[in-house]
């Protein structure tokens, strides 16, 4: 997983703390507090994750038939228009995970409230990847209630039940309303109080006298705050991400991608300078297939009086049947013989005759001098498709004529 930046706004939107979480959701460096200006430009290429203060998103649960998500979000403020005081037209519900009760997780804030904090985040440059409750980061723990205390606020969870947050109330007195709601059950054993140490001077005498009522008491200290608790529980366990209908986030590539502008500059690069190469490659191909068509022809109006290449084929055709190579493999060796000696005949060389049979072709070959005729040989040779010997050379008023044997290599 990638790391994870939490910034957890509180009432007043201007101030914030803020952390980084790596993929195991381990605490990177400190937790910070100041501005969201501040925690803004401390965003680097990591998931930005907002928490918004528990006390004003309300946590609910309800059965509902499976649906698409969009659908979902249209059923839902009905579900709980005779449940909630509030005019449930000018809240905005966001719906999370199924749960495996089959109920469906759903938070609810005000519009109002939730648009001022985007104003806030958008102000200072913040594109958040998800929203939710920072009650959403309190763990849900089977027959375990646990609670996460901070200064004067205390945040709970029952195994199952939606999240709480309560202000100024003793923990006995919240343990005590607990017990009275969950008359019946049987599964709550165990109590797990994660603290901060303004809170432990607060709640010493109550945490005393819950250890006394509980055989089964874990208190545990947060050294560094409440914020990495929570971030690391919504960051595997999260809960409904109030970005969803008119909020959805909008595509921003182009803030996504900055950070690899550098990687895809150089990797535009190296395309370009790989087109170039096989342009290159393509030009010099294109250019040696011209002249090899120009020195075929040039050889074809020579020794067949055929100007054309596909009339010095078809005489090629003609005079291989009068021999009796009439067989595809045979024609084929035969055309191969004599484009690698019109590939490898230098311009001022001459042929003045050729017989073909059975993969040998004897050539006349008049060339200015011996090393010529012994270069043409041997690049011949180089093919490893041909066996070339010199049987003879001459003298003539036009060089040297050479009689030579090329004999096609049994594939």
């Amino acid at each position: 997983m990638p790391d994870h930046r939490f910034i957890r706004l509180r009432s007043d939107s201007t101030e914030c703390t803020w952390a980084m979480l790596d993929g195991d959701g381990r605490l990177i460096g400190s937790v910070m507090s100041g501005t969201l200006d501040a925690a803004a430009d401390a965003i680097g290429n990591e998931r930005v994750i907002v928490l918004l203060p528990g006390s004003h998103v309300l946590p609910l649960q309800t059965v509902v038939p499976k649906a698409s998500p969009a659908r979902l979000r249209q059923m839902t403020p009905y579900l709980f228009e005779e449940s909630i005081a509030e005019d449930v037209e000018r809240m905005h519900f966001a719906t999370g995970r199924r749960l495996d009760s089959g109920q469906i997780a759903v938070s609810a804030i005000a519009r109002t409230q939730f648009e001022t904090w985007l104003d806030a985040l958008e102000a200072a440059g913040i594109a958040a990847d998800a929203i939710h409750a920072d009650t959403d980061g309190v763990p849900d723990t089977p027959s375990t209630l646990n609670l996460v205390i901070e200064g004067s606020y205390v945040y709970g969870r029952t195994p199952g039940q939606p999240p709480f947050v309560l202000d100024g109330v003793d923990l006995p007195d919240v343990c005590a309303m607990l017990e009275a709601q969950s008359e019946g059950r049987s599964d709550l054993r165990y109590v797990q109080i994660h603290i901060d140490e303004a809170a432990q001077q607060q709640h010493r005498s109550g945490i005393a006298e819950l250890g006394a009522r509980l055989p089964n008491l874990d208190v545990r200290g947060l050294a560094d705050g409440a914020l990495h608790r929570l971030a690391a529980t919504v960051m595997f366990e999260p809960g409904p991400n109030l970005l969803q209908g008119r909020y959805a986030p909008k595509s921003n590539w182009g803030e996504r991608l900055r950070p690899w502008r550098v990687a895809a500059g150089l990797l535009l690069a190296l395309g370009l300078a790989s087109l170039a190469a096989q342009a290159v490659d393509y030009l010099r191909l294109e250019r040696e297939d011209r002249a090899l068509t120009l020195r075929l022809t040039e050889s074809c109006e020579q020794t067949f009086a055929a100007p054309q290449l596909s009339l010095c084929a078809n005489e090629v055709r003609r005079r291989l049947s009068e021999a009796g190579q009439t067989s595809v493999a045979g024609s084929e060796s035969f055309l191969n013989t004599l484009a690698a000696i019109a590939e490898h005949r230098s311009a001022d060389s001459t042929i003045a005759a050729l017989s073909y049979r059975n993969r040998v072709m004897d050539l006349r070959l008049v060339v200015p001098n011996v090393p010529a005729l012994d270069l043409f040989a041997q690049d011949v040779m180089q093919t490893d498709r041909f066996d070339v010997r010199i049987e003879s050379t001459a003298d003539t008023e036009n060089g040297i004529e050479g009689r030579v044997r090329v004999e096609a290599n049994v594939p």
